[in-house]
């Protein structure tokens, strides 16, 4: 059984298939259901990552007025896909929406690969209606949020210090909320939280002096439409989570892009040469940090708003 923004985790081997139930009241809540698919690398599931194949997902509602055969498969009104590149710890992500109703869904994950080659599917999978997704740190977690809707995330905190959330707005513009009390879904307490704007994303500081959870709100402000279906319009993002310890050096001030983050190409027959200046860090933060190594990615696309979502 799945419930609101828990997440689950599995493993499925070539031709094997998964089945979760989630239950669906009839209490207010969002009229849309959203479900993220999560694909996670390792040495076998690489080779199903290299066929650019995503698994198949199939969701059955069953009406509670009627009998259990009575199942009706749902179409989702929006599935977004994306594919991670060589050396993240994700393949990749499958974030589906689709109308809520009452009654019982089952959610069926099957793996669809038929190469010469064994795989599996390491992966995760979360439902959110209602409740708040409880957020794990320093895991990336990508949404598309339909503007005057909101997302809402929960944080275990178990002893004081700050943390940071890091948002990347792939296109549209966000706001945060962020409260102790679970009562800011309910439009108590709900106070804006600033964000600090640093090259090309935001980050919020709070500062956490207790132990619990801190439920956090995302809100849409503005947004581009959907080029699949123009009467939405929505902002993409990505979130992630870090915490400090009290008095920890946060490091974001101190890293800039070198160069002002600009780069220039050149492209003869197939290949494409890109320059760029490597990252600019603060003296204050080479005296504290060793051992560390930094990668780059190139993003290519035939957009530039896809480029910008990929990255």
């Amino acid at each position: 059984m799945m419930y609101d923004g828990m997440m689950v985790r599995g493993l499925l081997n070539d031709g094997e298939v998964d089945f979760y139930n989630y239950m669906s009241g009839s209490q207010p809540s969002n009229n849309t259901i959203k479900l993220t698919f999560t694909l996670f690398r390792d040495e076998i599931s690489q080779v199903l990552a290299d066929t650019n194949v995503f698994p198949g997902i199939l969701i059955i509602h069953f009406d509670p007025d009627l009998s259990l055969p009575n199942g009706e498969i749902i179409i989702p009104t929006t599935e977004d896909k994306i594919q991670f590149p060589e050396g993240s710890p994700y393949i990749s992500m499958q974030q589906i929406q689709f109308p809520r109703l009452a009654g019982r869904y089952i959610f069926i994950v099957r793996d669809d690969y038929s190469g010469d080659v064994s795989t599996h599917l390491n992966f995760s999978l979360v439902v959110n209606n209602f409740d708040p997704f409880f957020l794990p740190m320093n895991t990336d977690f990508h949404s598309r949020l339909p503007v005057g809707h909101q997302d809402r995330y929960a944080f275990h905190i178990d002893h004081p210090g700050t943390l940071v959330l890091e948002l990347f707005e792939c296109f549209g513009e966000i706001g945060l909320m962020a409260s102790p009390d679970p009562d800011i879904f309910l439009g108590e307490k709900a106070q804006l939280h600033d964000l600090d704007f640093i090259e090309n994303y935001k980050f919020a500081r709070i500062n956490v002096n207790f132990t619990g959870t801190l439920y956090v709100i995302i809100q849409t402000w503005w947004g581009v439409e959907d080029t699949a279906n123009p009467n939405i319009v929505e902002a993409m993002y990505k979130i992630r989570a870090r915490f400090y310890e009290t008095g920890a050096m946060l490091p974001y001030p101190y890293i800039k892009a070198g160069n002002g983050g600009k780069t220039s190409w050149t492209q003869n027959d197939k290949n494409l040469d890109i320059k760029f200046t490597g990252l600019s860090l603060d003296q204050a933060v080479l005296d504290k940090l060793s051992g560390v190594t930094y990668y780059y990615e190139a993003f290519l696309a035939h957009s530039f708003r896809v480029a910008h979502s990929l990255a």
